[in-house]
């Protein structure tokens, strides 16, 4: 049976996060403190590693399809991909976003990149 906590060792609320070598919060202090005076299991990558980005998640819910952190418009293999706005013009369809934010923060742009 499934359970989101199985990952956890102290906490933290996303599932396959490692809230020792991550931090239990995005801003957790060993992140701010010099390498000597941080956790020693602490990992100042992890977040990196196992975090991704807007512009990546975004582009993925776009266009449906997996990409990597610091991409959009494209997959895995770096090979560009349609967002649901391209693919809706394409069939002739009238297509736009609409955002409570500027156009060109992650969200909205990936739609429209």
């Amino acid at each position: 049976e499934f359970d989101p906590r199985d990952y956890e060792s102290e906490g933290g609320m996303m599932i396959l996060w490692d809230d020792v070598k991550g931090g239990k919060y995005p801003w957790d202090e060993n992140y701010y403190l010099p390498e000597e005076e941080r956790d020693p299991d602490f990992d100042i990558r992890f977040k990196a590693r196992h975090a991704t980005d807007s512009a990546s998640t975004a582009g993925s819910y776009a266009t449906g399809v997996k990409t990597f952190t610091g991409a959009f418009g494209v997959d895995i293999y770096e090979q560009p991909v349609r967002t649901i706005v391209e693919k809706a013009k394409m069939c002739g369809k009238s297509a736009g976003t609409i955002t409570s934010v500027p156009m060109l923060h992650a969200t909205p742009a990936a739609f429209i990149a």
